[in-house]
């Protein structure tokens, strides 16, 4: 006899608190659908706040707050927003990331410094 195991069964979520970071659009938008989805409890973060506000709005048990990553000095406050009304942050998703939008050569240090700050330096500051 064939067992179906429904994708539901095998991640179910109940009870988590999952913090999204680059919640505003692409993967990490869908990330937090699906987290949703299957009964977490959704925290947006991003710079793009009305994106997060609007994303909340349409997902169950969800909330938008607004955090650049690349602002480690905010992360204390960011994870203290995040678990207000909801239980201790329990899953992480490092979603957040920029590009410089030009040439690497034609690029300034500080262009280079936020790239990093955002695409290296948070995931490890936040995990």
């Amino acid at each position: 006899m064939t067992t179906v195991t429904k994708a539901s069964e095998l991640f179910d979520l109940t009870g988590e608190v999952a913090l999204v970071t680059g919640a505003s659009s692409g993967l990490g938008a869908r990330f937090a659908e699906v987290l949703a989805g299957h009964g977490a409890k959704v925290v947006l973060a991003a710079r793009r706040v009305d994106r997060i506000e609007a994303l909340a709005s349409r997902l169950p048990h969800a909330k938008a707050i607004a955090f650049d990553v690349a602002r480690i000095e905010d992360a204390p406050a960011a994870f203290d927003a995040a678990e207000a009304g909801f239980s201790p942050v329990t899953l992480l998703v490092n979603n957040a990331g920029v590009a410089s939008g030009g040439r690497f050569i034609d690029g300034s240090y500080e262009d280079w410094r936020r790239v990093q700050a955002t695409n290296v330096d948070a995931v490890w500051n936040l995990s």
